[in-house]
């Protein structure tokens, strides 16, 4: 019987985008904030001031996100990070990822 698989939600990451994100998931794995931070901000993330404790808590949730919600809906920890430093860009190549991270 022929089946149908469904590419709607698929992504390609150019080789340059999948070590931006290599680099940030083994900088969270390792704990080191300030190369998790970093590389965040090379693969494009903008916020107004460039927090980089907002730019490590929004990768967390993105890639890494043990505890980090605590016990809040991820909208509501989006509002509250926005309200301490409003995010500006955050490169949609990379939400993706960021789903399947979720997932995990």
């Amino acid at each position: 019987r022929p089946g149908l698989i469904d590419f709607g939600q698929v992504k390609r990451l150019s080789p340059e985008q999948r070590l931006c994100l290599a680099q940030l998931i083994l900088a969270l794995a390792d704990r080191d904030d300030a190369a998790a931070v970093r590389a965040f901000q090379n693969m494009g993330f903008r916020s107004r001031d460039m927090s980089p404790a907002v730019a490590l808590r929004l990768s967390r949730l993105m890639y890494d996100h043990e505890g980090e919600l605590k016990g809040q809906r991820p909208s509501a920890f989006l509002r509250q990070l926005g309200q301490v430093d409003a995010i500006q860009r955050f490169p949609l190549e990379y939400v993706m990822a960021a789903r399947v991270s979720l997932l995990l």
